[in-house]
């Protein structure tokens, strides 16, 4: 969509590290192929009410580092990543 940003996924560590920095909570994220289209493949975070702004940070970031590191294990690097944040 024109309203999307998609990065490769070999550069998403850089966005998690900027989204991170300016207390961002990913709440997740899709994948999408070579030719930008929806795999269906995705992760989420559920923010935790009981937790601070920074640990929810923190534990989101961990999520999609996880998830990206284990995508790109099983599936290679031949993918893109739309990020959800706050």
């Amino acid at each position: 969509s024109p309203y999307e940003l998609a990065w490769k996924i070999d550069d998403i560590k850089p966005i998690l590290q900027w989204l991170s920095a300016n207390n961002k909570v990913v709440l997740g994220g899709d994948v999408l192929d070579v030719n930008k289209e929806y795999t269906y493949d995705n992760w989420y975070y559920d923010t935790d009410n009981t937790c601070s702004l920074l640990i929810n940070v923190k534990n989101s970031i961990e999520k999609a580092n996880e998830y990206i590191s284990n995508y790109i294990a099983i599936n290679g690097s031949n993918y893109y990543i739309v990020i959800v944040f706050e």
